[in-house]
């Protein structure tokens, strides 16, 4: 199971859960989408995969689906028996990574493979996927999760700023760092 709990996919958490599930054989191993990949259970029966399953929360982290399916598919291959792979994500990958290659390098080497989108039906939407404060200058990554390009306006002390981020894309938005506390905002 390559199961996705990524802020992406993170409202969609009981959807996530209800496909492993589904997915379960007589021996499971489950690797969870995050920055990197990691694996939470190997070689588990079908009851005990499903207590786990149902522990299960979102992450709030950024998604590295394809590094994610390599990982499955680099322990699928060299397992003997029954084996396929079974991926629960939005599959929008937030690291840099090429989700298509990687599910047509699984199909390319015969490994059975079930991909179960829980994705959002509407996309239209941003977040920030990651922040950096320093003293002086801080800044944040905002990912356009969206089907094309957006128009983001920043706030921040006051200060409104247009940014464009393209289709998928991610952009830094750098600011000068207040003393005490702030407010960073942002319409879509």
């Amino acid at each position: 199971l390559v199961l996705d709990t990524s802020a992406s996919a993170g409202k969609s958490i009981d959807e996530v859960k209800k496909e492993a599930v589904k997915n379960l054989g007589d021996k499971n191993t489950a690797i969870i989408i995050g920055n990197s990949p990691y694996m939470i259970f190997e070689g588990l029966d079908r009851d005990d995969a499903e207590r786990e399953i149902a522990k299960l929360k979102p992450a709030g982290t950024t998604s590295a689906v394809a590094e994610s399916l390599n990982a499955a598919k680099s322990i699928v291959k060299d397992s003997s028996g029954e084996r396929a792979i079974a991926a629960v994500s939005d599959f929008l990958d937030t690291e840099g990574g090429d989700v298509k290659k990687e599910i047509k390098s699984i199909i390319d080497l015969n490994i059975p493979l079930k991909v179960a989108d829980v994705g959002m039906k509407d996309k239209s939407n941003a977040g920030i996927i990651g922040l950096t404060l320093r003293k002086t200058e801080s800044e944040v990554l905002i990912k356009n999760f969206c089907c094309a390009e957006k128009e983001i306006v920043v706030e921040y002390n006051g200060k409104r700023e247009k940014i464009l981020i393209p289709q998928g894309g991610t952009e830094f938005y750098k600011f000068k760092t207040a003393e005490g506390e702030s407010i960073l905002s942002f319409d879509i």
